[in-house]
């Protein structure tokens, strides 16, 4: 599957593994995954989203109002998105959807190790 959703162990936190090339079914099957992880949260229970994209190839630009409407995006419960591997195109998109009256803000890291240290880092302040 091109969007994979799925909680981390022992953390407030959900992963994102996008790879290939995404498409609006894909979009459709996240958006279920990530609306049952987040049917579980408390109304004021914040998490950090890791947004893994060094397997993704691209993403067309007329599925951007689509992305808009994932929850990594929009969900107010989303303190923080931290984005892993992107190239200059989608590091541009990330940041474009953390403009957009976005309730958090998107950090980047260059591997998932590093954005798995700044969550227990974080949980450690």
């Amino acid at each position: 599957m091109p969007i994979n959703v799925e909680a981390i162990p022992a953390s407030d936190a959900l992963y994102y593994r996008f790879s290939g090339q995404i498409t609006h079914n894909d979009l459709d099957s996240a958006q279920n995954a990530e609306a049952s992880c987040f049917a579980r949260l408390g109304d004021d229970q914040r998490i950090t989203v890791i947004a893994d994209m060094s397997g993704l190839h691209t993403i067309s630009a007329e599925l951007f109002p689509r992305l808009q409407s994932l929850h990594m995006v929009s969900d107010r419960r989303v303190c923080r998105v931290i984005v892993v591997g992107a190239n200059p195109y989608l590091r541009a998109l990330a940041l474009s959807l953390g403009s957009f009256d976005s309730p958090h803000h998107f950090i980047f890291r260059p591997t998932l190790a590093d954005a798995l240290q700044s969550i227990e880092q974080n949980a450690s302040v």
